[in-house]
């Protein structure tokens, strides 16, 4: 079932998992200034497809059954924020030859509104939110999408539960380019006030 399958338009629908995708990659923090780091300019192309969170990362997280909301930390709460880091593991390769063109190691983070009520997932960078399924208090976001630019087949997991640490891995078949990348992440999560999502929102 596409994640960004909630009522919306079919591009509207694609829209969503491209932006998801592409925020998680392409917010990685290559570039020093004075010992911190700056968001550098991606591959348009990846950007679009891939959105995780990452755009994917993060849209899976599908509701609270009674039982588990009895005995979860977000019980009696509407909204979840988080603050999430990830070390993504990319490699990208030629589709007609099998000949790895990069692999390299990617830090990316996302700031992450849950809605425990629509069942849905928001990044701060994305322009729409995604669903997401639960179990056993891990959420999980599928995401699949087939057309003329690309093909993506990606899941992506969030803990729901303190540490919040989190997951994914996924394969973007980038169609014009003749390029196949495959990434996977680990990372943790910490929540946060809705101010401060608030704030990441308006930028």
């Amino acid at each position: 079932m596409n994640p960004c399958d909630h009522g919306m338009a079919a591009g509207r629908e694609k829209q969503c998992i491209y932006s998801w995708l592409s925020g998680a990659i392409s917010w990685q923090m290559e570039t020093r200034y004075g010992g911190l780091q700056r968001p550098c300019t991606y591959d348009n192309r990846l950007h679009k497809i891939i959105s995780f969170f990452m755009r994917s990362l993060l849209r899976t997280v599908p509701l609270l059954g009674a039982l588990l909301l009895s005995a979860s930390p977000t019980a009696a709460r509407d909204y979840l924020y988080l603050r999430c880091k990830y070390s993504v593991d990319m490699v990208t390769t030629n589709t007609k030859t099998s000949k790895i063109t990069e692999d390299r190691t990617i830090d990316d983070r996302a700031l992450l509104k849950i809605d425990f009520n629509k069942k849905t997932v928001l990044d701060a960078r994305s322009p729409a939110a995604l669903g997401y399924t639960l179990q056993n208090k891990t959420m999980t976001i599928v995401q699949k999408i087939d057309d003329d630019e690309a093909k993506l087949n990606g899941v992506d997991k969030i803990e729901l539960m303190p540490p919040y640490s989190t997951s994914g891995s996924g394969t973007a078949i980038l169609k014009s380019k003749n390029e196949t990348r495959t990434y996977s992440y680990e990372g943790s999560c910490e929540e946060i006030d809705a101010s401060a999502f608030d704030e990441a929102l308006r930028k």
